[in-house]
């Protein structure tokens, strides 16, 4: 673009296109205390505004969003070109390999950017509670049988018909002559539904794995201030990894309210307000993250009390006591 227009009708648009080379002279004239300085001032403020009209139309071609956030003022060129190289270094990188089994047993290491999975082999399906039934022998024994195996797992033995005579701990008698035992209903002998299982399961990896990173993150200043807002939202970084992670706790208390008589809508607006913020400052980070802890936890341990006929006050069926019993599923 030519620094001196030519005359005849073209002075008031070469003047709007160089706007911003203009201000930045008119600012290196207005900071000199002396010509040399003002001199000095006006070279570097031209120098300036043409660096940035080159970042911004080489970003056009391939981040437009980019681009049009240095015009708009919400992103420096330097700023703007450091994600933009960040961007691309990821794309350019072979991808990940992390190790991953499969619902069907097998495992094998998986690539986060191609998303293809290399099968290593295939371990014994585990045998899950759900598919264990109590059953109570002949003989008076009581225990978990397992229908693939065959195999049985003494829990105990029934006691003699007698009068009067106590049935073990979250067990009654099924009739009158306490020669069979049956399950509680919603009590410890009860099994818990695949679904809530998994939903628990979910919430466990959620506050072991995850939780402890993001709260790492944001004492080392990972996920706050504009720049790093400006990361997260195009997933790019320590600040998209984070991002990533809040995103899922989100999603873990999301599942836990579904059963709790609230509407989806009442839900998204329940879960959003624990996302970070371009406000947020690492204290109200943190009080955050405190509270949306608190609520995964309380939520989950309203669904292991709302099972069945278990009552609010039974023992042993929180959310620690039921990983804790199956293994976080």
């Amino acid at each position: 673009m030519a620094l001196t227009p030519t005359f005849g009708g073209q002075l008031m648009p070469w003047l709007r296109n160089n706007s911003d080379m203009l201000l930045q002279a008119s600012a290196g004239l207005l900071g000199g205390s002396n010509p040399q300085e003002q001199m000095a001032g006006m070279v570097q403020g031209v120098a300036a505004a043409k660096r940035k009209n080159r970042t911004v139309e080489y970003l056009r071609k391939s981040e437009p969003e980019l681009a049009q956030a240095i015009e708009n003022g919400d992103l420096s060129g330097a700023d703007a070109y450091r994600i933009y190289l960040g961007k691309k270094m990821e794309a350019e990188s072979p991808g990940k390999l992390s190790f991953e089994t499969l619902p069907d047993g097998s495992f094998g290491t998986f690539n986060d950017k191609s998303g293809q999975f290399n099968s290593l082999g295939t371990a014994p399906k585990p045998v899950t509670p759900e598919k264990r039934s109590f059953q109570t022998l002949g003989n008076g024994d009581y225990g978990f049988a397992d229908p693939n195996t065959g195999s049985f797992t003494k829990l105990g033995s029934a006691p003699k018909p007698l009068d009067g005579a106590k049935a073990p701990s979250g067990y009654r008698w099924a009739d009158d002559s306490q020669t069979r035992l049956e399950a509680i209903p919603g009590g410890p002998g009860t099994q818990v539904p695949g679904e809530l299982a998994a939903r628990i399961g979910m919430a466990e990896n959620w506050l072991t794995n995850d939780l402890p990173t993001i709260r790492k993150g944001v004492t080392d200043g990972d996920s706050t201030g504009w720049y790093d807002r400006a990361q997260a939202s195009y997933g790019v970084g320590k600040p998209g990894e984070l991002e990533r992670k809040f995103q899922s706790g989100v999603e873990v208390l999301s599942r836990l309210l579904s059963g709790a008589g609230m509407t989806q809508v009442e839900i998204d607006e329940k879960a959003a307000r624990y996302m970070p913020s371009k406000f947020d400052t690492p204290d109200s980070l943190q009080t955050k993250i405190n509270q949306l802890e608190a609520e995964i936890r309380a939520a989950g341990n309203a669904a292991m009390r709302g099972r069945g006929s278990l009552p609010p006050s039974a023992g042993g069926n929180d959310l620690d006591a039921l990983v804790n019993k199956y293994g976080g599923m």
